[in-house]
Order: structure tokens, then C-alpha cells, then sequence
């Protein structure tokens, strides 16, 4: 960093930076594609992304966007909460992009939190692409459901209880039960599920009971589930009991959980004339 008449090395630890697009011999970059190659652009849903991450930190100066025609570079992608994308690949992007003949690479590096500033004024059209085409793709907060999930550090933890078709009759009184691990919790609510009942009592108890399933059917449900702590959490249930049939099986789901932001200031020391 550096100020007048003195220079002061950045501290170690985690930063705001852009990577290297790649090797210039060896990319094609452009600042600007045409509307017709601008939705052959891969991950065209991580303008969606980019957005929330404006939003979040009020960046309060516009981007760089750049295009690389080089669908098989594995170099950098984007800066921030944009890479929250819950559709594969190989699948159909949710906020347009198909065909995979350009990437896009979002710069920014400065200007976070009003610049310093520490003010968040609202102002609905900070953060947008002047090119509203890669939103066409946005059709409501649920475009935008990965990334605010990753903000607000939770997640959906999904059960599915089968009963299989070599069955001859549904099965009744359907119950689990299921510890989270510590640095995962639960809130406390009840509700109606597969005609039985489920409990969540913080911070981490989970309980089904008198479900009922037909034969060949399944029973499944989520329950919202948050990260207090970062680590790599492993998640086993109890075994699934029935009245008519016996224990079953338990089963077992990974969780990682990444630290949150930390954000410092770092004030440089007083000189004295």
C-alpha cells in the first residue's frame, strides 16, 4: 500500500485479488461480446453471483469484464460469492450461457464497503451489467437462492426414506431420529411430514416419528440446517424404524463449512515532521 512519502507492505492472509486470465499467447480476450456470442458465454449465471457480491460488500465503482475464447482454460474464475452455481456443466445454465464457446473472468479489486468509507446507502442499480441480457435467464429470487444461501451460512439437509417395491404393505409408524455433529445447528420447529410428525430442537436434535409410506413410494424432506463453525462435518442418523418393519438402515452426508469474511483496517503509523 502506499501513501504519501511512505509505502507499506500488505499484510499476510487472505485478500481481494483477480487471477491471471492465462497466458496472452495462448488466449483470445475480449471486453465486449455482440448479443449473439454473449449467450454462448458458460457461466453467463455468474453475472447473477457477481451481483450479490456487489451487494453484499457495496462495491460502489463498476468492474472489468473480460471473455476468454478458450472453453478448455481451467484458468481463474470469478471473485467472490459468484461461484454458487447449483447446475452442473453439462447442464442447461439457469441464467442463460450455452454452447461454452466463451468464459467470463470479473475483476475487481477496490472500492469494497463504500471505499473505506463504511456507509451502505441503498442504491437498487449498483452492481448491474449495463447489458441486461445476462440477466435474461433471472426469473426471481430463486435465481439468485445459491449465493444467498452461501451469505447467510445455511443449508438444506435432505432426508429420503424409501419403501421398496418387493414390500407388500405400507409401511407404518416410520421414525429416526439424528444428531447433528458440533458446528452444525438446528432451530426449534415441528411440523406435519408424510403423515407423521417432525421435530427439530436447537441446537442439534432431529425427530421423525408415525410416518406413513406406500409400497414403491418414498417419503423426503429438508430441514434448514447452519454452519457455526468452519470445519468438515460428518452427519450419520439413526436407524430407520417402522412398527411393521423392523430397523433399518442409517445413512451418512458430508457438510464442509468455510470461514466467513473477515474484514481489518490497517492504519499506517503516525510520522512525525
Amino acid at each position: 500500500m502506499e501513501h504519501p512519502r511512505h509505502r507499506f507492505p500488505c499484510l499476510a492472509g487472505p485478500q481481494f485479488g483477480s487471477r491471471s486470465p492465462g497466458d496472452p499467447r495462448r488466449l483470445t480476450l475480449h471486453d465486449f461480446l455482440p448479443d449473439q456470442q454473449l449467450l454462448q458465454v458458460e457461466n453467463l449465471h455468474d453475472f447473477a453471483g457477481m451481483l450479490v457480491f456487489d451487494k453484499w460488500t457495496y462495491n460502489t465503482n463498476g468492474r472489468q469484464t473480460l471473455f476468454l475464447a478458450d472453453s478448455s482454460s481451467t484458468a481463474g474464475t470469478t471473485v467472490g460469492v459468484a461461484a454458487c452455481d447449483p447446475v452442473t456443466r453439462s447442464g442447461a445454465s439457469p441464467a442463460g450461457g450455452a454452447g461454452g464457446v466463451y468464459r467470463t473472468l470479473m475483476i475487481d479489486q477496490g472500492f469494497c464497503f463504500s471505499a473505506g468509507d463504511w456507509k451502505f446507502p441503498d442504491a437498487p442499480l449498483r452492481g448491474l451489467y449495463p447489458r441486461n441480457r445476462v440477466y435474461q435467464g433471472v426469473t426471481g429470487m430463486q435465481s439468485f437462492g445459491p449465493c444467498l444461501e452461501r451469505l447467510n451460512a445455511t443449508t438444506s439437509l435432505t432426508f429420503t426414506i424409501t419403501n421398496p417395491a418387493a414390500n407388500t404393505a405400507a409401511l407404518t409408524g416410520v421414525a429416526f431420529s439424528d444428531t447433528l455433529p458440533l458446528g452444525l445447528t438446528v432451530a426449534n420447529a415441528s411440523a406435519a411430514v408424510c403423515g407423521g410428525t417432525l421435530t427439530t430442537t436447537a441446537p442439534t436434535g432431529i425427530v421423525m416419528s408415525g410416518a406413513t409410506i406406500a409400497i414403491n413410494s418414498l417419503c423426503q424432506f429438508s430441514i434448514s440446517v447452519a454452519g457455526t463453525v468452519a470445519g468438515n462435518f460428518i452427519n450419520t442418523t439413526g436407524p430407520v424404524s417402522s412398527t411393521n418393519g423392523g430397523t433399518g438402515n442409517s445413512a451418512t452426508a458430508n457438510l464442509i463449512v468455510a470461514l466467513a469474511p473477515v474484514v481489518t483496517k490497517h492504519l499506517p503509523p503516525r510520522v512525525s515532521r
